[in-house]
């Protein structure tokens, strides 16, 4: 009032400003089959996060890669039923710790598959997967599959998978079990 300052509170009128962020992911991704019943496919992405663009600190955490890889092969069994195929598979994803991807990818019971709820994902990551099935039009599906998930100096889990969904004559069996052993 009148050229003095009256202090009232412990406060100053600041707005908080919000810097620039900038946000990008390029992917490069092809699939290949081999003949009817072998094929892979595969991805790489390249991420970048830069939280404040108006400032050159801390850019070492800006950028990250991805890489994804999927394979499937079918082999006919040769009896009576030409349909019966022994299915082998597998996949490997991995990204590096500065990796961001845009919105959500994984499943949303990936976390609680893998009891890493309160596991801090900051990290490099590997996921990795095999598997062996048994696929036919008259019987339907069966298959059994190993993965692992790792995070580097965080967590190390293997999963065992047995997946049904076999229709022999009036029964049906269809689910899903699983064993996971982490640390």
């Amino acid at each position: 009032v009148n050229g003095v300052l009256v202090r009232n509170g412990d406060h100053a009128p600041v707005r908080v400003l919000v810097a620039p962020r900038s946000q990008q992911l390029i992917t490069l991704g092809g699939e290949r089959t081999f003949r009817p019943g072998s094929r892979a496919q595969a991805e790489v992405a390249w991420s970048r996060l830069d939280r404040n663009t108006f400032s050159s600190l801390d850019e070492a955490d800006d950028q990250g890669v991805g890489l994804f890889l999927k394979g499937l092969h079918e082999l006919p069994t040769g009896g009576r039923d030409t349909t019966l195929k022994v299915v082998l598979n597998g996949s490997l994803e991995t990204f590096t710790k500065d990796f961001r991807f845009i919105e959500r990818y994984r499943a949303v019971e990936f976390e609680r598959n893998w009891n890493a709820l309160t596991v801090v994902q900051d990290g490099d990551q590997v996921l990795a997967d095999a598997g062996v099935g048994l696929r036919g039009r008259s019987i339907g599906a069966i298959g059994y599959g190993v993965e692992t998930f790792h995070i580097r100096d965080r967590y190390d889990g293997v999963r065992q998978v047995i997946n049904s969904d076999l229709h022999v004559g009036p029964w049906d069996l269809v689910g899903t079990a699983s064993l996971l052993t982490a640390s």
